[in-house]
């Protein structure tokens, strides 16, 4: 309904140094860090289907825009996991600031690569008629997303049935000195983040245990990672970017976790 467009708009002047491109990454980052994965991505997407921004211009705005949402990370994880809201407020706060820093190191790359230029679009559908095709849309990416969820969720307890998890685990253990709890968590959530987080349960509320939750949580796991290269095959967008950065977003949360948790009182 011309939001993307209007907050460009809006945006503009903040963005004057950058290209256009920054200026439309605002709709999908806000969108990311309420709706949660993947709902950036499919924002950029649209973008891109919309001509909005080029392939190679989303490809770079990606990392930053795809986010856990407020709804998991203070629910689920603070309030459901570690039985603390202040603790899941702790979490998604070093989560948007791991992304605004993301941002930061993404946008300087589009400084002064093009124009400014938005053009202005007046004849936007009415919501009657966008309202059936967002209903087909949001189911066609709920069945995706699912199908993702219960995959790698398969997969992980398959791991664990063979042993797998428990082995690696241990290996990683004698290597880094880490907890074998942490490091199952750690693996589990690198295949499944839902399971990752759910077999962090009983852990104590401290240091450690917040810090490996803000990397998994950052990371978003392979499942998170595919559920994304989904929703964005079709508008040509390539996914290397995106696991990289995955990978400094969970780095980034932890430090953040690591360095407030002694600082703020939860």
């Amino acid at each position: 309904m011309g939001f993307a467009d209007d907050m460009a708009k809006l945006m503009q002047k903040p963005f004057k140094r950058f290209s256009c491109v920054a200026a439309y990454a605002c709709t999908p980052f806000l969108l990311g860090i309420l709706g949660g994965y993947p709902v950036g991505a499919i924002a950029i997407s649209e973008l891109v289907k919309d001509e909005k921004i080029s392939s190679k211009e989303a490809e770079r705005i990606l990392p930053f825009c795809n986010n856990t949402g407020p709804a998991f990370i203070v629910g689920a994880v603070g309030s459901g996991i570690f039985a603390s809201g202040k603790a899941g407020i702790m979490l998604y706060c070093c989560h948007i600031a791991a992304a605004l820093i993301l941002a930061v190191l993404s946008l300087h790359s589009l400084r002064n690569e093009q124009t400014f230029s938005l053009e202005s679009v007046d004849n936007y559908p009415s919501l009657l008629r966008i309202l059936p095709a967002c209903v087909r849309l949001a189911l066609d990416k709920c069945f995706t997303i699912c199908s993702f969820v219960i995959f790698f969720a398969v997969i992980s307890e398959i791991l664990k049935s063979l042993g797998i998890i428990s082995s690696v685990s241990l290996a990683l253990n004698k290597a880094s000195g880490l907890e074998i709890g942490i490091c199952e968590s750690l693996i589990a959530g690198f295949t499944e983040l839902g399971g990752g987080i759910a077999s962090m349960a009983g852990m104590k509320l401290c240091r450690s245990s917040l810090t490996l939750a803000a990397f998994i949580l950052g990371f978003g796991s392979l499942s998170v990672h595919c559920q994304t290269f989904a929703v964005v095959s079709e508008a040509n967008i390539k996914c290397a970017r995106h696991f990289v950065g995955r990978i400094l977003h969970g780095a980034i949360s932890a430090l953040l976790i690591y360095i407030f948790y002694g600082i703020i009182r939860i």
